[in-house]
């Protein structure tokens, strides 16, 4: 039954009812928690009467909700905002997001400075080492809704229950990428590489380990962030919008530097708070290798230096195999598999890297989250697929590996590998591929048959492929080298 009941006397409102009202020709409306106010009615602000609501909101021109539109059969990367266009200005779900230390019985030891993570909201400093809590970001309790016109897809949010909008339950999610502790406790914390070459069902464990509602990132919190993301930007191309992230070395030297492991600390974001922005950063003496030959005054590598910088010309190449270490310096590239050098200090199976060949890069982040895509692929649980159908889990508690037992059909994936061009529809499922790395989604997909996990972002190498939809299907266990898991929370 509707609950109504008529103002009479609409001057003499208490202030704290009306402080924030907005005029939209010469109408009031205030809504809260519990009551909404529409031109001088109060409705009890409940589902029963949501439609009611909506249907009065209408009719004074004034929407609750922003969101964006696109055509599915339209290439271009852009989307059109509709909705509140105020609140694409204010973006009040978005000013809803903190950033906090969170402890494992889910409360808060402090807010996070929004413009620098080494201070707490009050100014002191803060400890991100895990003393006083996983570093997280909030994502508010709000409501979503998608809609189908023809060709015409949209997605919608708002911060109020209306009619035929979907709860998307408050959770946290790790400011870092995953960090297991000697404890084999997941963590996001500062000053530690990602823990990487870990299965899925490990990283599940060891998220679990801290209470009820941790997780790893699940499916429908990294869903939150994407939805987020794409009606702050209304561009599918997060590397265009965001930066390029970690995604620029070659898979050659990554390789050699350490075969395609994460390459710098967590922290990089600490003194920037909830930027969106890249966050550069560097990684000396990048251009390793192994000696395969024998030959004075030559390094020797067969086919190492077909992937070459000139200005290494000049430069010392040192053998860390020898003990003192040697150097000598760089004369020629006589071949890809020859250098010249200085002296006679190469014999096979010496390890040697080029001093001050560097790696620079930057890290893609969005409203606090570092490496949001890039570095490493980030494993996704509360999602399974198996022979290409999806499914889904919104319960922390049931996730698991290789099962449909507690899941839900969700849809079915593209049994192809290639650039995206469609997802399932209310999804971030690709369904469709054979766009390009400037249109349609911009990001790629990976698939392979039978049970498998899921991973998005991309890694250090992926370049274009690379991007916030950047999906992977085609792990068995999740276990890789630049694969690794981020901490998740379920309030």
């Amino acid at each position: 039954m509707m609950k109504k009941i008529l103002i009479i006397l609409l001057f003499i409102l208490p202030t704290f009812l009306i402080a924030q009202d907005v005029n939209i020709e010469n109408e009031h409306y205030k809504i809260t928690a519990d009551t909404v106010y529409i031109d001088g009615e109060f409705y009890v602000n409940d589902t029963s009467i949501n439609g009611v609501i909506d249907a009065r909101l209408a009719a004074l021109g004034i929407d609750l909700w922003y969101g964006v539109q696109w055509d599915i059969t339209s290439a271009t990367t852009s989307l059109t905002d509709i909705g509140n266009t105020d609140y694409h200005t204010t973006l009040p779900v978005h000013a809803e997001m903190q950033a906090a230390c969170i402890k494992n019985d889910k409360s808060i030891t402090y807010y996070l400075d929004e413009t620098d993570f080494t201070k707490k909201a009050d100014g002191s400093a803060s400890d991100l080492t895990g003393t006083d809590g996983q570093a997280m970001i909030i994502i508010p309790k709000h409501y979503r809704k998608f809609e189908e016109d023809g060709n015409i897809r949209r997605a919608k949010i708002s911060m109020y229950p209306l009619d035929g909008f979907d709860t998307i339950a408050k959770c946290a999610i790790g400011i870092y990428e995953g960090y297991v502790k000697t404890a084999d406790t997941l963590c996001s914390i500062t000053g530690q590489m990602a823990t990487t070459s870990t299965t899925r069902a490990v990283f599940r464990t060891d998220a679990a380990k801290r209470g009820t509602g941790w997780s790893q990132l699940s499916y429908d919190a990294y869903s939150a962030i994407f939805w987020l993301y794409l009606v702050e930007y209304a561009d599918w191309n997060s590397q265009s919008t965001l930066g390029d992230g970690a995604t620029d070395a070659n898979s050659t030297n990554w390789n050699e530097y350490n075969l395609r492991n994460p390459v710098v600390n967590t922290g990089l974001i600490n003194s920037y708070g909830m930027v969106t922005s890249s966050v550069a950063f560097s990684v000396n003496n990048w251009y390793k290798g192994t000696a395969d030959g024998t030959t004075a005054n030559k390094l020797v590598d067969t086919g190492r230096f077909a992937v070459w910088d000139v200005s290494y010309i000049g430069k010392y190449v040192v053998n860390t195999t020898n003990v003192p270490i040697d150097s000598a310096l760089i004369s020629a590239k006589d071949s890809d598999d020859v250098l010249s050098v200085s002296a006679d200090i190469f014999t096979t199976g010496d390890s040697y890297y080029i001093s001050s060949s560097t790696l620079s890069s930057q890290a893609a982040c969005w409203r606090g989250f570092e490496h949001i895509f890039g570095h490493i692929y980030k494993l996704v649980d509360g999602i399974n697929i198996n022979e290409h159908v999806v499914y889904t889990c919104s319960i922390p508690a049931n996730f698991a590996d290789a099962t449909i037992t507690n899941y839900t059909l969700t849809g079915t994936a593209a049994s192809s590998n290639g650039y995206i061009t469609r997802f399932l529809n209310e999804t971030i499922i690709p369904s469709t591929v054979g766009g390009s790395s400037s249109e349609y989604m911009c990001d790629y997909y990976y698939q392979s048959t039978g049970w498998r996990v899921a991973a998005w972002g991309g890694p250090l190498s992926t370049g274009s492929r690379a991007g916030l939809g950047s999906a992977i299907f085609n792990y068995t266990t999740g276990a890789g080298t630049y694969c690794g898991s981020r901490l998740c929370l379920k309030f």
